[in-house]
Parts: C-alpha cells; sequence; structure tokens
C-alpha cells in the first residue's frame, strides 16, 4: 500500500462525458442510497446544469470529489466525499480549504459529506463536526469563514 503523505492536490473539472468508474464506485459507496440521486440522472445533470464537479487527485492517484451547484446568492454543497481509506489523513480538509479559497466571501448551504471515522476507537464522526472542523460553522447552513 502507498504510503499517503499530504502534498498540493490536482483538481479535475468533471463533466458527463469525463466521470470515470472511480469516482462512480465512491459516489455510490459514499452516500446511503436514499441521499443518491441515481447516477445517470446525475450525469445528465452535469451536463444540464452548471454544476461544478470536480475531482482531486494526489499526483495521479484519485482522492475524492466534490459537487457545488455556484448560484449567485448562494453555493450549494451537493456531495463531498474521500475514499474510505484516506479519510482521517488531512485530505478532506485540504479539499474544503481549496473550496473554502474558491468560494471565499460567498454564502453556502447545506453539505452532503461521507461519513468518516477519524480513528477507529472514536466511532463516526457527523458530517457537521466534519464540516465544523475544517473552518465552517454548521446550523442548517455553512458559513465559509
Amino acid at each position: 500500500m502507498k504510503n499517503y503523505k499530504l502534498s498540493i492536490l490536482n483538481s479535475k473539472k468533471i463533466s458527463n462525458a469525463k466521470s470515470d468508474d472511480q469516482i462512480r464506485r465512491l459516489y455510490e459507496t459514499a452516500f446511503p442510497e436514499d441521499e443518491q440521486i441515481p447516477w445517470d440522472d446525475l450525469m445528465r445533470l452535469v451536463g444540464e446544469m452548471p454544476l461544478d464537479f470536480t475531482a482531486y487527485y494526489d499526483g495521479e492517484d484519485f482522492i475524492g470529489f466534490t459537487i457545488v451547484y455556484p448560484r449567485k446568492q448562494f453555493n450549494w454543497y451537493w456531495y463531498f466525499a474521500v475514499r474510505e481509506e484516506l479519510r482521517g489523513k488531512g485530505y478532506g480538509q485540504q479539499i474544503l480549504t481549496q473550496l473554502i479559497e474558491k468560494y471565499k466571501g460567498q454564502s453556502a448551504l447545506s453539505v452532503k459529506a461521507a461519513p468518516y471515522t477519524a480513528q477507529p476507537s472514536s466511532g463516526s464522526a457527523t458530517r457537521s463536526t466534519c464540516v465544523v472542523v475544517n473552518t465552517c460553522t454548521f446550523s442548517g447552513q455553512i458559513s465559509v469563514t
């Protein structure tokens, strides 16, 4: 297994034509089925709406993805996931830091972040904890600080 260390993550905008199986597998395993938009419908939306669907890589290694629906009044954070074996290693924080910088000064609404376990003994952290730890506040809405 590769020894992962934090480096600057590369990001790639994903279109419905450029999606790959790794991204789809993470999407379908990271979120409860009742919180997922069926993959084919999601890809259709990616083609029809101005969704910011971004995949993140450490070199060539796929780390995770985010989907944001940017609006004039607010940015709607739809999905955020990091590969399960990489959770708790700082990658999610790096991704959130990049999002915070990208949307700095703009309001944000909601987030569907994949639950994670930072340490096996600590149990699953809630989505709101994942976001709060990463400089956001959560009370139904997220305010990027």
